[in-house]
């Protein structure tokens, strides 16, 4: 890029044709428009125009049934979206053990998205994780447990969970666990944990319940089936039956006022 120059704002096809031209010209030390589409299991047609793009830009050099090679910009370029998608895929995989092909395939996703700033804090937390001496290794290794189901949650008794680090940890070892269905109107909590299988913890995500998240119980529908509640100042219609599944992490006090 010549000095003055505006960043270039790359698709993310084009990110990941460049990331596709890097990975394969460092393993097998050239490229062909072929040798894309094979590993992109896309039609030579469709890289071709790509091709023509990234050598506008600068960032390749590319000639018809020719050798595809990386400018020096290009290949920074290149090199620091590949730096994104192995933070990534190495946070999922290694840190949150997600399975590997999952991890990948999260990391394609994501890593078009994720701005430096983003980056750096993942990897301060990785960096944390892996070399700190005060890590208590103990409480990582539940989680780990936790989340590949050895211990699982329903292996968390009320007691445990009302004073360990997915809980309460400031409730006294015999407290109640407090849920969602304990709440009275205009009374809230602080959402702890959800409790249930990948699909009810999905459906409640996908409502806005997050671990945080501040909930208040504003009423009960007449029909006994939704509760009116507020979700961070969001009102939201939640279904009785998963109220149970919601854990608070703090005991509920009066909710302030819409």
């Amino acid at each position: 890029m010549h000095p003055g120059q505006a960043p270039l704002n790359l698709t993310s096809a084009l990110e990941d044709y460049l990331e596709t031209i890097y990975e394969f010209t460092q393993r097998q030390g050239f490229i062909r428009v072929k040798d894309i589409a094979r590993v992109r299991n896309v039609k030579a047609g469709s890289v071709s125009p790509a091709m023509r793009r990234l050598a506008e830009l600068g960032l390749i050099e590319y000639e018809r049934r020719e050798y595809i090679r990386l400018t020096t910009q290009g290949e920074t370029m290149a090199r620091e979206i590949f730096s994104r998608h192995e933070v990534l895929s190495r946070f999922f995989s290694e840190i949150l053990r997600m399975d590997r092909d999952e991890a990948v395939r999260n990391a394609c996703a994501m890593e078009h998205s994720l701005t430096e700033d983003a980056r750096d804090h993942l990897v301060l937390f990785m960096e944390f994780l892996l070399n700190c001496p005060e890590v208590d290794l103990e409480l990582w290794r539940r989680f780990h447990d936790r989340q590949t189901a050895r211990a699982g949650v329903d292996g968390c008794g009320d007691s445990c969970l009302g004073t360990c680090v997915l809980g309460n940890r400031d409730a006294a070892a015999n407290a109640p666990v407090r849920r969602l269905a304990d709440l009275l109107p205009g009374h809230s909590g602080v959402v702890s944990i959800l409790e249930g299988d990948g699909d009810e913890r999905r459906q409640l995500l996908n409502m806005g319940i997050i671990p945080g998240s501040t909930i208040a119980l504003d009423h009960h529908h007449a029909d006994g089936l939704y509760s009116e509640v507020i979700v961070d100042g969001y009102l939201l219609s939640f279904p009785r039956a998963m109220a149970g599944r919601v854990i608070l992490g703090e005991v509920p006090t009066a909710a302030p006022s819409r």
